[in-house]
């Protein structure tokens, strides 16, 4: 069975940040993205530290900026994903 893969936008900090850490809690495999390298990365030990066995990823983009945001959308291995986090809600959706 595979697990559950979350897309955590704003994962670094907050609500984000919790809810990913829900997710890993449960074992769910976990893509963190964030615009702050340094938070980022403090946040992703973290969360692989106590998401066990789950598999985590991240990834430092300024979503907000188009450019940057459809090539991350565009050029990312994003299959697989069945949830996108955001602090304003989520999206459930097999991505390809």
């Amino acid at each position: 069975m595979t697990r559950p893969r979350h897309l955590v936008l704003g994962g670094s900090c907050g609500i984000g940040f919790a809810y990913a850490g829900g997710f890993g809690q449960r074992g769910d495999d976990l893509w963190i993205v964030a615009l702050g390298r340094e938070r980022l990365a403090g946040a992703a030990r973290k969360l692989a530290a106590a998401a066990g066995a789950a598999e985590m990823r991240s990834s430092a983009v300024d979503l907000i900026d188009p450019k940057r945001r459809e090539e991350f959308l565009c050029c990312r291995p994003l299959s697989g994903v069945q949830r996108v986090q955001t602090a304003g809600g989520f999206l459930d959706a097999e991505l390809a």
